[in-house]
């Protein structure tokens, strides 16, 4: 059990933006049930988006994303640009990503593509492992109230 990782910064940041990536392609590819991906979020994990109710907890998160995106097919999110902060030694990450976000289920945002900016923040575990523990997406995924 390592009490910290014993990783450089740069290391640890390129794998943090790395897991950030693979969770947003996931929910693009329809792939969020996948263990490879729910191992790295913690069950307890905070997701925020302004289009939605908070979700508290990785399951719940995963399942309305799923929802969204299995009634939404052509809704798709591309990664623009990411950077990463870590604090090794206090066990705290945070990767913010811009998202292009299309296909929106909107009649007023067909073929158009907005942006969105995700704050995704890591803690290390006890276990030895970062998980993701909250998510923050700043003007939504754009799927307002639409059913």
């Amino acid at each position: 059990m390592a009490l910290r990782d014993q990783r450089s910064s740069d290391e640890v940041a390129a794998q943090l933006e790395q897991d950030s990536r693979k969770l947003i392609e996931a929910f693009t590819s329809h792939h969020m049930h996948d263990t490879a991906i729910m191992n790295l979020m913690h069950t307890d994990l905070k997701a925020h988006f302004d289009d939605f109710p908070a979700a508290t907890s990785a399951a719940s998160h995963v399942a309305r994303l799923t929802d969204t995106s299995l009634r939404h097919p052509d809704w798709q999110v591309q990664i623009l640009n990411a950077c990463t902060s870590v604090n090794v030694p206090a066990g705290y990450g945070t990767v913010w990503m811009t998202l292009g976000i299309s296909g929106v289920p909107l009649k007023e945002f067909e073929n158009v593509r907005r942006e969105a900016v995700c704050i995704m923040t890591w803690h290390w575990q006890v276990d030895g492992k970062w998980l993701l523990v909250e998510q923050r997406n700043v003007r939504g995924p754009g799927r307002g109230t639409v059913p």
